[in-house]
C-alpha cells in the first residue's frame, strides 16, 4: 500500500508540472505621475558629519550611484519657456512639468515638478505641448548633458542627495515623493523644512541647481529664457 501511494504521489506531482500555469486577468490601473517636492541646499557639510548626523537622527545612509543626464528641447523652446524638462538619464526617459506656479527662479526654493516616465505617457504630454514624433521622428535635440555622482541617504520620508555634477558644481537635494494632492505637497514642505533644520543645511544663494547652474554658464538662450541671466 506504502508503495502505491507513493506510485500515486509522484504521478500527481508529474502531472502538476506537466499543467500550463492558471493566468489571472488583472485589471488594468491607470498609470500615474508622482509628484516630487524638493528643495536645493549648498553642499557644504562634509561626508562624515552628514552620515553621523543622520545616524543619530534615525535615517540611513544607502549608497553612491552614478548616472549620465541629456536633456532635450526644441529650437525655440517650447520646453523651457515652460519650465518644463525632457530627461534622458542612461538611456531612460523622464518628464518633469511643474505641478503648480512657477515660484522665484533662482536660490534653490522648494519646487514641485509632476514625474512621468511612461514613453507613450511622454509622448501624449509633449504632443499636448505641440511637440510630435516622440521618441522616433522628433524635432527634438539635446542641449545639456552632464554626469553626476550622487551619495544618497533616507531620513524617513525625506530623500536627501549630495550631488557632484561633472563640471565641477555640487548641491544637496532634500526631496518627499507626494500623490500631487495641495495638501500633500505643503506637507512634503513642512517636512524638508524640517530636516533641514535637523541636518544644519545651509541656503543654495545665488548659484543655483545642476542643471540652472548648467544654463548659466554654456546655454545663455535657456537661461535667458527663464530669467536666470
Amino acid at each position: 500500500m506504502r508503495r502505491i501511494a507513493a506510485i500515486l504521489v509522484v504521478a500527481r506531482r508529474a502531472a502538476a508540472l506537466q499543467r500550463p500555469p492558471v493566468r489571472r486577468r488583472m485589471a488594468a490601473k491607470p498609470l500615474k505621475a508622482a509628484v516630487e517636492v524638493e528643495e536645493k541646499f549648498a553642499a557644504s557639510i562634509e561626508p562624515e558629519a552628514l552620515e553621523k548626523r543622520v545616524r543619530e537622527l534615525g535615517g540611513e545612509v544607502l549608497r553612491t550611484v552614478e548616472f549620465y543626464d541629456e536633456y532635450f528641447d526644441t529650437d525655440d523652446l517650447k520646453l523651457t519657456t515652460r519650465d518644463t524638462w525632457l530627461r534622458r538619464r542612461d538611456g531612460a526617459w523622464e518628464l518633469k512639468i511643474p505641478a503648480e506656479a512657477r515660484r522665484q527662479a533662482t536660490g534653490g526654493e522648494t519646487t514641485a515638478f509632476r514625474e512621468i516616465e511612461d514613453v507613450p505617457a511622454i509622448a501624449a504630454e509633449l504632443a499636448s505641448l505641440g511637440v510630435a514624433g516622440f521618441p522616433d521622428d522628433t524635432t527634438l535635440k539635446p542641449f545639456a548633458a552632464f554626469g553626476t555622482r550622487r551619495d544618497k541617504y533616507a531620513l524617513n520620508e525625506v530623500s536627501v542627495d549630495v550631488d557632484a555634477a561633472s563640471y565641477g558644481h555640487s548641491i544637496m537635494e532634500l526631496e518627499v515623493m507626494t500623490d500631487g494632492t495641495e495638501g500633500d505637497i505643503e506637507r512634503a514642505r513642512g517636512l524638508i523644512a524640517a530636516a533641514a533644520v535637523d541636518l544644519g543645511c545651509e541656503k543654495l544663494g545665488e548659484t543655483g541647481g545642476k542643471l540652472e547652474t548648467y544654463l548659466r554658464r554654456f546655454c545663455p538662450r535657456h537661461a535667458e529664457a527663464l530669467g536666470f541671466l
